[in-house]
């Protein structure tokens, strides 16, 4: 047999192989879900409608037409502003209610895509209220000692982005994350902080120039930065503020003197914290907290109704923790008490858990217990209501309205064991926990928002020693 004819039947059997592995990739089916969310525009009788309809359930019998708002993933089908209508069984079966015409609502479907072709069914409701899933998508493969994490718009584009704050005791460069809206993030360029002691990065405004920048706190030797963004994700330190010398843990943001600027609040360990007045252009003129002898988390809320700013002081190191009231000029002379006289505090979240209008507190007090401590409207913090006394040790504490039936949810990072989402009942006084996370390293910090575009509240988990990663949102497993 000629060299020729040996290679033109190699070619064959190559070009058979590859025919037939296209065949079977065409004829692999994959399963996946969408979330949508859509506003009704109307909902008639198949046999009334004139028109192509996308069947998605069983012997269907009615026209189900929606502008989609979002959808999660990407799919063609469903972009948003388009106009897509369903054939569905029952609207009462679907909805479990009267259906309400512009109103919107979250659905899920399912897409199978077989030799090349799209089916969708499954068609449902996803309701308020009750327990959800969560999927977890890693950020990062490497293990470094992170402590943080914030959300925000950078680049102007409209989509959460995600900053990784790193450090804690040792100098390492903390990371940006640009988002896409639909769950994909990209690294962003390098901060100016470089490799710092971090342990915080709040985002505000803070010279008015509509942008967000960034507020670090970190420990000593290092400067306690202010990075300032050009609306691109392009960030440049703009100032400092406080003492180089502060063992800072956490600096919070917001308006503590009514000038509209946003202030800080920083939370220093084994020393006073402090309140540090931003004047616009990044000098700050600090004041300390009376007998604030440790902290490590603090947070500035509203807690007494009069419209001005308090500041939440979490004792860190066996000691009394308190709320701050401003009178609204930036002074904090009067204090209340809240929480076990002799507590180490690292944990805590403000947010209006039982619904009565009036921001709560919640806290994990170490070797104590996990607490709800409820505010009467006026700033006095009490009954209190025990909801957990867990094993590990708790180090972080967010609140988030996961289910999105009007009372937020408790989620809690532990050190080597899983988080766990305390699932609110509605009441503020009974909760259900759920774990996440595979229980490796401290899980120090936590933010959340809408990371995917499908209108529900998803998370990013910072932690020490072990991969930070995005847990997004999803409707209970059956």
């Amino acid at each position: 047999m000629s060299k020729v004819l040996v290679k033109l039947n190699i070619a064959i059997v190559l070009l058979t192989l590859g025919l037939v592995a296209a065949c079977a990739a065409q004829s692999r089916s994959t399963i996946d879900e969408l979330h949508i969310r859509a506003t009704v525009q109307d909902v008639v009788l198949l046999t009334h409608f004139s028109g192509k309809a996308i069947p998605v359930d069983f012997d269907p019998r009615f026209a189900l037409t929606v502008r989609i708002e979002s959808v999660s993933p990407a799919a063609g089908n469903f972009t948003v502003g388009a106009v897509v209508v369903f054939a569905i069984h029952s609207p009462s079966l679907l909805f479990g209610e009267e259906v309400k015409k512009e109103k919107t609502y979250d659905f899920s479907v399912q897409r199978e895509i077989e030799h090349g072709k799209t089916e969708y069914f499954g068609l449902k409701v996803e309701k308020a209220g009750g327990l959800r899933s969560l999927e977890i998508v890693p950020l990062e493969t490497v293990s470094e000692t992170s402590a943080n994490a914030s959300i925000g718009d950078f680049n102007g584009d409209g989509n959460p982005d995600i900053v990784l704050v790193k450090g804690r005791h040792w100098q390492v460069p903390s990371r940006i994350f640009f988002g896409d809206g639909k769950g994909h993030f990209t690294p962003g360029p390098a901060l100016p902080s470089k490799a710092t002691k971090s342990y915080s990065g709040s985002l505000a405004d803070m010279t008015k120039s509509g942008h967000l920048d960034m507020v670090l706190s970190n420990d000593e030797p290092d400067p306690k930065l202010i990075l300032l963004n050009d609306g691109k994700g392009n960030f440049t330190v703009g100032g400092t503020y406080g003492d180089p010398q502060w063992s800072t843990r956490n600096a919070a943001v917001g308006d503590l003197n009514g000038d509209g600027y946003p202030d800080v609040a920083v939370a220093n360990r084994g020393m006073t914290s402090y309140v540090c007045l931003n004047d616009g252009k990044l000098h700050f003129d600090c004041h300390p907290l009376r007998d604030s002898s440790s902290a490590a988390t603090v947070v500035i809320a509203d807690m007494n109704g009069d419209g001005a700013n308090d500041v939440i002081y979490a004792c860190r190191d066996s000691c009394q923790s308190v709320v701050y009231f401003n009178d609204g000029k930036g002074n904090f002379d009067r204090k209340v008490a809240w929480g076990p006289p002799d507590s180490s505090t690292r944990a805590m979240a403000i947010a209006d858990f039982d619904g009565d209008g009036h921001l709560d507190i919640a806290a994990c007090h170490e070797d104590l217990g996990c607490f709800v401590y409820f505010n009467d409207g006026k700033g006095n913090l009490g009954p209190s209501l025990r909801f957990d006394t867990p094993k590990a040790v708790p180090y972080s504490m967010i609140a988030a309205d996961l289910n999105r039936d009007g009372r937020p949810e408790i989620l809690v990072g532990y050190v080597e064991a899983p988080g766990v989402v305390y699932f609110n009942d509605g009441t503020g006084r009974k909760y259900q926990p759920m774990p996440f996370g595979d229980g490796k390293g401290a899980i120090y910090g936590m933010a959340t928002g809408d990371l995917d575009g499908d209108g529900w509240p998803d998370l990013v988990v910072a932690r020490s020693d072990a991969p930070c990663f995005v847990m997004f949102n999803r409707p209970p497993k059956i």
